[in-house]
């Protein structure tokens, strides 16, 4: 055999295991989506940052927030994006339920009587930067979201990587996706050999 038998065997392994990559890429989407995974990972971070439990509940109650949530379904579910611009909106103004709409110095004295916490040191140093502009406040608040947003991703590849292996090991043994065997086979029948080439150039 020349050494087009060789480049038609590695033709129908790679065919094979691009075929597996892309069923593996459709179920981890279906898990996700079945398991709200980007939903829930959103809404654990959100808790770290926010945790301050009255603050959350106003938070969740701000018409920015519970628009994006009841147009997701609501009865408890939860948006699985949120853009650094509406977290900075809602936070601020859900500080003094008293002023939806609030100033900067509003806000600097309604910080300073939050208890300890995540969001509390947040504010503040954004309180700093932001040397009395409100927008830059504004601003400040959103970027510190949005880079913490970058993190989380990190945490949600991991997810789908475990998820992916999972995955990927079933799919192999279920069915019995055998390099060794499925390249055996390729070598000894000529007629297999084109039919997948065949195949692969269609695919």
């Amino acid at each position: 055999m020349g050494s087009n038998a060789f480049l038609d065997i590695a033709i129908g392994l790679i065919l094979m295991y691009l075929v597996l990559s892309l069923l593996v890429t459709v179920i981890n989407e279906l898990i996700a989506t079945q398991l709200d995974l980007r939903a829930s990972t959103l809404k654990d971070a959100l808790e770290k940052i926010l945790n301050d439990a009255a603050l959350r509940v106003e938070f969740y109650k701000h018409g920015v927030v519970a628009a994006k949530n009841a147009a997701v379904g609501g009865n408890g579910d939860h948006v699985s994006y949120m853009s650094g611009q509406t977290f900075a909106l809602a936070v601020l103004g859900s500080l003094d339920t008293t002023k939806p709409v609030p100033g900067f110095e509003d806000i600097r004295t309604a910080v300073e009587k939050l208890p300890d916490s995540n969001i509390k040191g947040i504010l503040l140093a954004q309180l700093t930067m932001a040397g009395g502009s409100l927008e830059k406040l504004r601003d400040g608040v959103a970027r510190s979201f949005d880079a913490t947003m970058d993190r989380l991703s990190g945490v949600y590849k991991r997810y789908l990587k475990y998820i992916s292996l999972g995955v990927g090991l079933l799919l192999a043994c279920a069915l019995n996706a055998d390099t060794i065997a499925v390249g055996d086979a390729l070598w000894k029948d000529p007629s297999l050999r084109a039919q997948i080439v065949e195949r692969a150039g269609n695919f």
